[in-house]
């Protein structure tokens, strides 16, 4: 069920009026002509009895003409404040169906906007998912022609299960894009429901993992690249999707983030490294990107580490050692490999110290209690 509509709302008012215009015009004619034609039949045939009459005979037809012609008069203003009576509750009983279809519509979309905020309370697991888009599907009962419902749903489809719901997601983008041009969010989450398709085509399972009920997707291992490579149209669209949200505003740390891992997994490390770099350099505040353009540029560049200080990659090593709370043991271990590639002793020996520190309290926590 979409929005509250008026079914007169594209018919021009003067053509709703024009009935009721052409009703009074013809009850004012009425009766202001048969009167008339009172005067012209019977005073007529009247007048030449009144010239053989006394004077009292035509003064009494003079008289009645005056009354003839007030009350003509009369009626005619009568049938005027009628007609106009008329027309005014027509429009104000038109006025009425609409605000009471702009109420019904304000209705919807609150039930709608309830139903969306309670969908997305619920916290992230898949049963979790489930249900918010069984709450979408209710909020689209109220209101199917929002946009960010699509969005939302869209997403929540990606996420559910371990390897996404990605034909339905996929979908929900494409309506919201069709409903709204320009959003952002769309765009990304089209751009990255139809990788995860791709991708998933070129996934296979072990032949002991085949005979495991409900594979996750950390179980999965990629054969080989070569299926991804021979993908590149696909995948080109894709990415074309994603740079459409970045041209529509949509953040682009996230975005270049998404692009250079789409880059990598076809094999072109160059570009992922390009995009991770734009990345960083977009927010150099997020230490998990800073990590990510960091690692790739050492495997990229081996051969010329020397350059690491003054490319800033050890500075970001240093950062996200201390902000990245996911990464910090991986970047001490990479900063241990790199000082003693730069034979700076002194700072790898700390480097790998507390690299192993990190690694010890770790243990510790995992320790049975």
């Amino acid at each position: 069920m979409g929005t509250t509509t008026d079914s007169h709302a594209d018919i021009p008012l003067w053509r709703r009026l024009a009935p009721i215009l052409a009703s009074s015009l013809l009850i004012i004619a009425v009766f202001m002509v048969f009167p008339k034609l009172i005067d012209y039949f019977f005073l007529r045939n009247l007048h030449p009895l009144a010239q053989n009459c006394t004077d009292n005979a035509t003064i009494e037809v003079s008289n009645f003409q005056t009354y003839s012609s007030f009350v003509t008069t009369i009626t005619g203003l009568l049938a005027l404040i009628i007609g106009a009576i008329g027309i005014g509750s027509y429009i104000s009983f038109q006025k009425f169906k609409e605000e009471e279809g702009k109420i019904t519509d304000r209705r919807n979309q609150l039930d709608m906007f309830l139903k969306i905020e309670e969908a997305r309370n619920i916290s992230e697991s898949d049963a979790a998912y489930s249900t918010a888009i069984k709450l979408y599907d209710e909020a689209e009962k109220f209101h199917c022609n929002y946009y960010m419902l699509y969005v939302l749903r869209g997403e929540a489809y990606y996420f559910r299960n371990e390897t996404g719901d990605l034909q339905n997601a996929v979908k929900d983008f494409e309506l919201a894009i069709k409903l709204k041009k320009n959003s952002s969010r769309a765009w990304f989450g089209l751009g990255q429901a139809r990788f995860k398709l791709i991708v998933k085509k070129h996934w296979r399972a072990s032949a002991k993992e085949r005979n495991l009920k409900g594979i996750c997707a950390s179980l999965l291992t990629l054969a080989n690249n070569d299926g991804l490579v021979n993908a590149k149209g696909e995948i080109q669209i894709a990415m074309d999707d994603i740079e459409t949200a970045i041209s529509f505003q949509y953040a682009e740390t996230p975005a270049r983030l998404e692009l250079g891992k789409m880059y990598k997994l076809t094999g072109d490390n160059q570009r992922a490294l390009h995009q991770y770099k734009m990345a960083y350099e977009s927010n150099k505040f997020h230490a998990a990107c800073g990590f990510t353009y960091a690692l790739l540029w050492l495997v990229e560049n081996d051969d010329r580490l020397d350059s690491a200080e003054q490319e800033g990659i050890l500075n970001i090593l240093k950062k996200s050692s201390v902000d990245d709370v996911f990464n910090s043991k991986a970047a001490y271990a990479l900063l241990w490999f790199l000082y003693e590639r730069l034979e700076r002793p002194d700072d790898a020996k700390t480097a790998k110290a507390m690299t192993d520190q990190m690694i010890i309290d770790q243990l510790f926590e995992l320790r049975p209690q």
